[in-house]
């Protein structure tokens, strides 16, 4: 006999895996608020590569030179390299001021669920015949 899981089963373990997701957004904004308070964190990363590079390779960019087209390109990948860390740390940061509501309401999602299959037991699972079995 095969143990056939229900529709709330399901969509309860749905609600708990986006629950996770959102607490580990609050945990990984957390975490990077933690490092901009480090002063190594600081110094190397945020005044370092993100603040003083991107400064430099732009310079360098805008300089009139006579720079190789792979030279160019390679400032340019470092560029962007940057610009997509801030943009990953900002998003961060918006994922997690979202959180919390969004928790709230995959909660309610929960109770409305529970209180719906409470009310239609008919619908717990697919095929009605298996959970007689």
């Amino acid at each position: 006999m095969e143990v056939q899981t229900s529709n709330l089963t399901k969509q309860l373990k749905l609600v708990d895996e986006r629950v996770d997701a959102l607490n580990l957004n609050i945990k990984k904004a957390e975490a990077v608020m933690r490092l901009e308070e480090n002063e190594d964190f600081k110094m190397i990363i945020l005044d370092g590569y993100l603040d003083s590079e991107a400064k430099r390779l732009f310079e360098v960019l805008i300089e009139p030179s006579n720079l190789k087209r792979d030279v160019m390109e390679n400032i340019h990948d470092k560029l962007n390299s940057i610009r997509n860390l801030k943009q990953y740390f900002g998003v961060l940061g918006q994922n997690s001021t979202m959180a919390p509501e969004q928790i709230e309401e995959e909660e309610a999602y929960r109770k409305q669920v529970t209180k719906y299959f409470a009310e239609h037991p008919d619908e717990l699972y697919d095929d009605a015949d298996a959970s007689k079995e």
